[in-house]
């Protein structure tokens, strides 16, 4: 496996010195200070890390021994290295000051932040507008988020071509009213729900945009999208598939309010789209061998057995 080198730039008066990450400890944690090459970890608010070697660091709740605070502080993160690194936050709260560049260098080199717990603020707790890249570097390289669980909080977000996020159990919020921005990343396909098989929510309270994923009930994002213009004429209509579903009932027409209150017929028992001698011999089938098996497409009338009350259903419709 290739890892990623963080750098932490350290300053001192007008002085700006890097850290860098050595990955010289016996385990990847970012309080080790043997990763690091000034022999203790980034924790302070002046302090900045630069990733430049392939590897991976972890985050978790633990603190350095003896720091005063509850969280650690670091000024900005950036990675210039050309391989592949991963860092990893399970817990904890790391606030950054400044920037968070997410980029690695030339080549096929790959940058991943996985959020499976905890808090990364930047620029939020400083009062900064300061931004968080995604993507940049050279060559074939790229950068990746994937929000399993935890929150990330920024002020700005500047989602590059050469960048992607996928949102699962976690949160990301943004400053300001940035829906429109978000939206554009969701429909370009930058911004993903569980692997591109879920939905990604996005709203605004008045001072930040939040962006969660789910994966609903329901089938849902059809393409064409509501909007898309111009609708290409050679295209196959699809949509993603609701939580568990081994199929769906899909609706069309011109009219909205028939749409969205359109049913299946109950007693269409084999939901083939009719009510025929195909959903009568099903009926009756249970009728006769097991009227108490309480299967919901036989059980019609909600009396708890197969009767005649639910061949009265079939009647109906």
């Amino acid at each position: 496996m290739k890892r990623l080198i963080i750098v932490v730039l350290c300053l001192s008066g007008n002085a700006m010195a890097w850290t860098q990450w050595t990955a010289g400890g016996s385990d990847d944690l970012w309080i080790n200070g043997n990763n690091w090459t000034i022999a203790t970890c980034p924790w302070h608010a002046g302090e900045s890390a630069n990733f430049n070697i392939s590897g991976a660091a972890l985050i978790t709740s633990a603190m350095p021994a003896g720091y005063p605070q509850s969280y650690l502080m670091a000024n900005s993160i950036r990675s210039d290295q050309s391989g592949s690194f991963t860092m990893t936050m399970t817990g904890g709260e790391l606030r950054l000051s400044n920037e968070f560049w997410m980029r690695a260098g030339a080549g096929s080199g790959i940058f991943n932040l996985v959020m499976q717990g905890g808090v990364l603020s930047q620029g939020v707790a400083s009062g900064s507008t300061a931004t968080f890249r995604v993507g940049g570097g050279a060559g074939g390289s790229s950068s990746h988020i994937q929000l399993d669980g935890g929150t990330i909080n920024t002020t700005d977000l500047d989602l590059q071509s050469n960048g992607t996020i996928d949102i699962e159990d976690g949160t990301l919020t943004i400053a300001g009213d940035v829906t429109t921005m978000i939206q554009g990343h969701i429909d370009s396909g930058k911004i993903t729900a569980f692997d591109g098989m879920g939905q990604v929510i996005v709203g605004y309270d008045g001072s930040k945009t939040t962006v969660t994923g789910t994966i609903p009930v329901k089938a849902h994002s059809p393409y064409p999208y509501t909007g898309l213009d111009p609708i290409p004429t050679d295209i196959n209509l699809n949509w993603l598939a609701g939580a568990n579903a081994t199929g769906h009932e899909v609706y069309f027409g011109g009219d909205y309010d028939e749409v969205t209150q359109a049913n299946r017929p109950a007693g269409d028992v084999d939901r083939d789209g009719d009510v025929d001698i195909y959903d009568l011999q099903l009926v009756a089938g249970d009728w006769i061998g097991m009227p108490t098996s309480l299967r919901d497409y036989t059980e019609l009338s909600g009396d708890e057995i197969v009767n005649h009350n639910d061949f009265a259903v079939m009647a109906k419709d």
